[in-house]
């Protein structure tokens, strides 16, 4: 399990994270209110903001957890929240 790494963009007000999966995975994000949640990926390394696609964007509780599969890997995450994050996880699927 990997902790996510949250920073607070102040031009847009979001914490970002950004991760790398090579396999289904697992998100749990704690969150001190709901608020909007936006998940992007990129199936190929990023260079700016435009390589990344939203694959979820909802408003979801303070404590968000979700499990993901694809068939392709692997995956380049962007994960942002609009309220400030406690702790955040993502854990990949072991063989």
């Amino acid at each position: 399990m990997k902790e996510l790494e949250f920073t607070k963009d102040k031009k847009r007000n979001v914490w970002v994270a950004t991760a790398e999966v090579a396999a289904d995975f697992g998100i749990k994000v704690k969150r001190t209110i709901p608020s909007r949640l936006v998940i992007s990926v990129s199936m190929t390394e990023p260079e700016d903001e435009d390589d990344y696609d939203a694959a979820w964007d909802k408003t979801e509780p303070a404590v968000f957890s979700h499990d993901f599969d694809s068939k392709v890997y692997p995956k380049y995450l962007k994960i942002e929240s609009y309220s400030e994050v406690v702790k955040g996880f993502i854990k990949e699927v072991e063989d």
